[in-house]
């Protein structure tokens, strides 16, 4: 969708709890950033709407034209060889191995490819469709009815010189991010660095990057390997120029490493989200998520004959009566297997109350110190004053937890949600609810819910 370049549009670049977002009118570009409690992918859309409200109240008026960027690991990349076949068979030859690579039906799934003019390899992006709606219906609520969705290296794709190969590496708060693209396609995208899982502020894994550099490298096609003689660092100045010092000596010879500080203030979420901006204006992003169009076209009935018409009305009767027979005789066995049922039915509901019962008290009753190391990581995130406190602590299968609780207002409560979020073993943390007393005296309640995956450090003990 291109669009004019004085056209208003605003650019939001996601992170887990982190956001930055450019408002391009025309004027001098107006950023924000700042954390994010909900997830916009996963959480009630109205809370999402009004958090991104109040976020984004210092930009003003906000126009009718968003573009978001979704973190890496929030999305499903591969690449895939493209045979020799016709032109107007690629688009279904795309859809099919999205199908077979996420194992999501093209209903499940919000898909996009890139492919550069003549080439026979192409990049597919899926987002499952259960987490496009949920960010596309907050967003409604907003007021944006359609949004473009990417993910975020692909805001920083296209910067280089027409027809010329352009590789960077993008660090962000947390992750490094590996992009090889020319203007018109992306060749490689993939996540070479996450958080370190022990440290108090995560900082991305460097010491992975030269390995992981390296295979990402030789997983280019050759002709295309020998192209690269430059690969440009965006980020801030100092971490750029540490991971510069890191990198010499890998890849092959010839490759230069380059430095691209990212804005002003060195922050990549706003930096990319005012590249994301221009872009689509210009209808110029790489790669977007969308949902499938159906490949189903009805017939015409006009282009049958009378004949084909009755030989198609006698199949379908046959067949009507054949699957009446066969739901009759299937009825028959149904109702004998419910007698049997009824007959053994107290005695399994006996079994069953025993099993059900055993599964609920697993987690309390297991050798494995494993409650107890929850416990102790919830009651460190929470504060001592009593200022939140919970209400109840529920575990279900030793890593699922979910916790409901008060707290005297909101600030303590982000605080806390921050601490825990940092908290080593605390995963896919999810607020499923915060909501304000109504005056002073009454305090705010708070659902939330995590999945445990214990530390590295404690595995290996």
């Amino acid at each position: 969708m291109s669009m004019s370049k004085s056209t208003a549009i605003v650019a939001i670049c996601l992170d887990e709890g982190q956001f930055g977002a450019v408002l391009l009118n025309g004027g001098s570009p107006r950023q924000v950033q700042g954390p994010l409690s909900m997830d916009p992918l996963a959480d009630e859309p109205a809370l999402v709407a009004q958090e991104l409200r109040e976020q984004l109240a210092p930009l003003g008026r906000l126009p009718r034209q968003v573009v978001v960027a979704l973190p890496l690991n929030r999305i499903m990349t591969t690449s895939i060889d493209i045979p020799a076949i016709a032109d107007e068979l690629v688009s279904d030859f795309l859809h099919l191995q999205a199908e077979q690579a996420f194992m999501l039906a093209p209903a499940d799934m919000a898909f996009g490819a890139s492919r550069a003019r003549g080439s026979d390899r192409a990049l597919l992006m899926a987002l499952p469709m259960a987490h496009y709606l949920n960010l596309c219906r907050a967003l409604r609520l907003m007021g944006w009815k359609r949004p473009i969705v990417t993910a975020l290296p692909v805001t920083l794709a296209g910067g280089g010189e027409v027809g010329k190969l352009h590789a960077s590496l993008l660090i962000g708060a947390r992750w490094i991010d590996w992009l090889v693209c020319r203007e018109e396609a992306i060749i490689q995208l993939r996540r070479v660095a996450g958080a370190m899982p022990d440290a108090t502020r995560p900082q991305p894994e460097v010491a992975a990057v030269p390995g992981e550099l390296r295979l990402s490298l030789g997983q280019l096609p050759a002709a295309v390997r020998r192209q690269l003689d430059q690969i440009v660092i965006v980020g801030a100045r100092d971490a750029a120029a540490r991971l510069r010092d890191d990198l010499r000596g890998v890849g092959p010879a010839g490759i230069e490493f380059t430095i691209e500080e990212a804005g002003r203030d060195g922050s990549l979420l706003t930096h990319a989200a005012e590249h994301a901006g221009r872009l689509a204006r210009m209808g110029a992003l790489a790669l977007t998520l969308a949902p499938i169009p159906s490949a189903i076209k009805p017939r015409a009935w006009g282009h049958w004959n009378r004949r084909q018409l009755s030989w198609t009305a006698a199949i379908l009767l046959l067949l009507a009566v054949g699957v009446a027979a066969q739901l009759l005789y299937q009825r028959r066995q149904l109702n004998a297997l419910e007698r049997s049922w009824r007959s053994m039915a107290p005695r399994t509901q006996v079994v069953r109350d025993i099993l059900d019962e055993a599964r609920a008290r697993e987690a309390w009753l297991s050798d494995d110190p494993l409650t107890l190391d929850i416990l102790r990581t919830v009651t460190m995130a929470f504060p001592e004053q009593g200022s939140v406190w919970t209400t109840r602590v529920e575990m279900r299968g030793r890593r699922q937890v979910s916790i409901s609780g008060k707290a005297l207002n909101r600030e303590p409560w982000l605080k806390m949600l921050e601490d825990l979020r940092r908290s080593p073993g605390v995963t896919e943390l999810r607020v499923s609810q915060a909501r304000d007393g109504g005056d002073s005296r009454t305090p705010m309640t708070f659902a939330l819910s995590f999945i445990w995956q214990r530390p590295a450090a404690e595995v290996t003990r």
